[in-house]
């Protein structure tokens, strides 16, 4: 995943795929130029640490049942 942050939260979010490790590092929207574009890219389709990374990610969000753990946390607030 290539980011390229431009407001609000979104650096945060950005600086996540890259810290958990599934894109290279966020390019700040003002920062961006072709050159930066095209070499994260690059990266993203060429270095397999960053696809394998997001497969394992997948896998373990597949395995989630989130909505119960949201009506589980709604429950105990409204308990």
């Amino acid at each position: 995943m290539v980011t390229v942050p431009s407001m609000a939260d979104q650096l945060f979010w950005a600086t996540r795929v890259h810290e958990i490790g599934a894109g290279p590092a966020p390019i700040p929207v003002a920062d961006l130029t072709p050159e930066r574009l095209t070499t994260a890219t690059q990266a993203a389709l060429e270095q397999p640490r960053y696809r394998h990374r997001a497969t394992e990610l997948a896998h373990l969000i597949n395995s989630e049942d989130g909505a119960a753990t949201v009506l589980a946390h709604i429950e105990q607030l409204t308990s």
